[in-house]
């Protein structure tokens, strides 16, 4: 598990890719956030609070079977969700 201190609420781009994460939490603190970035971990679900700001999110190549918790991001542009499945073996 991931949270956020108090004195990181002013960013504005985060990322946590590889570190295999399970869960994020504590990022409704980081109002500023545009930019989250957390590919290549293994957080199973999107968890409610981001912050409303966010407008990137790249959650690609995790746990993640439904797409929840999205529709209270009103700035989201870009969304990146995809699965790595490696390379194809003969």
């Amino acid at each position: 598990m991931w949270s956020v201190r108090p004195w990181f609420s002013g960013l504005k781009s985060l990322f946590l890719e590889g570190n295999g994460l399970e869960e994020l939490e504590g990022l409704e603190q980081c109002a500023e956030l545009r930019c989250l970035f957390v590919q290549q971990n293994m957080i199973y679900a999107i968890p409610p609070g981001l912050p409303l700001s966010l407008s990137t999110l790249n959650i690609s190549n995790n746990n993640i079977t439904a797409l929840e918790n999205l529709g209270e991001l009103p700035d989201l542009q870009t969304l990146q969700v995809g699965v790595d499945f490696g390379t194809p073996r003969d």
